[in-house]
C-alpha cells in the first residue's frame, strides 16, 4: 500500500524482480529508489523485501530480508552487512526511513516485511510510480495496470454455470383408502372455538442474520 495524505492506495507489482518506484534528480546526480515483492496466493497480498537506493546507477544502499531479519549493506559502511529494525538514510535532498515489520494479515500471522517512508516531501520533479500515486504526475496505463490485484480471479468464488440436475420423478404410491373420522356432534352455540396458541415470544419471525465484517484497518506502522 502508498499511503498519502491519509488515502492509502493498494498496487501490486511483478513479484521478485526489483522495479523503480521513485526516479528524482539533484543538479549533478541522478537518484532512483527500488522495491522487490514477494507475496501469497491464498490472500492475494504483497509485502516488500528489498529496497535498493542508486546513485547515478551505482548502488549506494542495499536493505533486504535476510532470514527474518532486516539486513542493510551501505557503500562505504566499515560494516559488510547490519542487522538493524530502523534506518533514516537522506540522499538527494530526500529523506528516507526504512523500517521492518511483521504482517498480522499473512497466513502464518509473523511474515516478515519492510517499509520505506519518507520523511521530506517528495521532489516536485520527481518521477515514477510513487509520484504518480501521490499526484504529482498523471497515472500511467503501467500504473494504471498495478492497482489491479493479479489474484483476484483466484479469490473470487466460482459460480455455477451449469443449471442444477432435474429432480428425480416421484415414485408411485400404492392407494389408499382414507381412514373414517367419527362425526362429533355439532357443536352448541355457546361453545366459543378454541384459541390457537400463541408462539413463544421471539420466535414470531425467523431472519438469517449475516456477520459483517469491518474493513481492514490501516496500521499506521505497517503498511500492507
Amino acid at each position: 500500500m502508498f499511503k498519502f495524505n491519509g488515502t492509502g492506495t493498494h498496487f501490486w507489482l511483478s513479484e521478485g524482480m526489483p522495479t523503480k518506484l521513485l526516479l528524482w534528480d539533484s543538479a549533478s546526480s541522478a537518484f532512483a529508489l527500488e522495491g522487490r515483492t514477494f507475496g501469497e496466493t491464498d490472500t492475494g497480498k504483497q509485502w516488500f523485501d528489498q529496497f535498493i537506493v542508486l546513485e547515478n546507477n551505482n548502488v549506494v544502499l542495499n536493505v533486504t530480508v535476510d532470514n527474518g531479519k532486516m539486513m542493510v549493506w551501505r557503500e562505504g559502511s566499515s560494516h559488510p552487512r547490519e542487522t538493524l529494525d530502523l534506518l533514516d538514510f537522506d540522499l538527494g535532498g530526500l529523506k528516507m526511513k526504512f523500517n521492518s515489520a511483521r504482517s498480522l494479515k499473512s497466513v502464518d500471522g509473523k511474515t516478515l516485511f519492510l517499509n520505506v517512508r519518507f520523511r521530506s516531501s517528495l521532489p516536485a520533479a520527481a518521477r515514477g510510480l510513487f509520484s504518480e500515486l501521490a499526484g504529482l504526475r498523471p497515472q500511467t496505463a503501467a500504473t494504471v495496470a498495478m492497482l489491479k490485484n493479479p489474484h483476484a480471479e483466484l479469490l473470487q468464488a466460482p459460480n455455477c454455470v451449469c443449471p442444477p440436475p432435474s429432480l428425480p420423478p416421484p415414485s408411485p404410491l400404492a392407494p389408499s383408502k382414507s381412514p373414517q373420522v367419527p362425526s362429533s356432534p355439532p357443536p352448541s352455540q355457546n361453545t366459543k372455538a378454541p384459541k390457537a396458541p400463541k408462539a413463544p415470544k421471539g420466535t414470531e419471525t425467523a431472519t438469517a442474520l449475516l456477520a459483517v465484517q469491518p474493513e481492514d484497518s490501516w496500521d499506521d506502522e505497517a503498511y500492507e
